[in-house]
């Protein structure tokens, strides 16, 4: 022991600090599977900056002639409540325009978020874009079902 009483447990280096999380830049595509039907895809980090941009693809979808919207939020990996907000405001155009607005989720970090701000019973969901396009009777082309045709 040293002479002041204490023991010598050495001298460690803190750790180094834990690098934070990459932010996933977000990404938007839209498609159309078949006359009256507009798919929506949101993959990445829906922060605050983010929910900006999502606000405005999903305006354009409420624009233009569908009767049925998906939002595909599968591939999200943050959600903000500013999106949340957006997302809210969607459905509000939705049930204004009389366009049938279903979210595709089937992921933890969306549901979560929409359960936790006890908004999730706001929505309508889906399974998949087929399923949602069974619901509304509305054919899908095979050969255009998964074909993107505008970009955000």
């Amino acid at each position: 022991m040293p002479e002041s009483g204490m023991r010598d447990h050495g001298t460690s280096s803190p750790r180094p600090p834990v690098p934070p999380s990459p932010v996933e830049r977000p990404r938007f595509r839209s498609y159309r599977p078949a006359p009256g039907m507009e798919v929506l895809q949101a993959a990445g980090d829906l922060d605050s900056h983010a929910a900006t941009r999502f606000a405005e693809s999903m305006r354009t979808r409420f624009v233009q002639t569908a009767n049925v919207v998906v939002l595909d939020l599968s591939r999200v990996t943050l959600l903000s409540t500013a999106a949340v907000v957006a997302l809210l405001e969607a459905r509000h155009r939705g049930l204004m325009g009389d366009t049938a607005l279903r979210l595709l989720t089937g992921n933890r970090t969306v549901d979560r978020l929409l359960a936790l701000l006890e908004v999730a019973d706001q929505f309508a969901y889906t399974d998949s874009v087929e399923t949602a396009a069974e619901a509304s009777e509305i054919r899908l082309t095979p050969t255009r079902s998964l074909t993107p045709t505008t970009s955000s």
